[in-house]
């Protein structure tokens, strides 16, 4: 989850950007205009991973997510092993993946 007001949103999109190649990234533009203005940004941003557009934030809020940047880890199931809040490093992203793809 992420929003182009968001400053910190901007230092975190390049370290998703980074996850593309060994894992699906479905990225959630919370309240950040419509169709038009959140393609702007991501072709600014140079973002190439797939993006939905929670214009009204009823994803975000399906999630309880009230801050951005947000990030959650879903396994092959379908279910949440991990979030975080904020600026999360590649190396602390990449960890949190390995352990979804390991437990067991």
């Amino acid at each position: 989850f992420f929003a182009q007001w968001c400053p910190i949103c901007k230092l975190q999109n390049p370290v998703i950007s980074s996850l593309v190649e060994g894992y699906e990234v479905i990225g959630i533009a919370m309240q950040s205009g419509d169709d038009e203005e959140v393609r702007q940004y991501l072709m600014r941003q140079d973002i190439e991973f797939s993006v939905v557009n929670d214009e009204q934030g009823q994803i975000s809020r399906s999630f309880g997510v009230n801050g951005v940047p947000a990030v959650f880890i879903i396994d092959q199931a379908g279910m949440i092993r991990y979030s975080t809040r904020g600026y999360a490093s590649g190396a602390g992203l990449r960890s949190r993946l390995w352990l979804a793809d390991n437990r067991q």
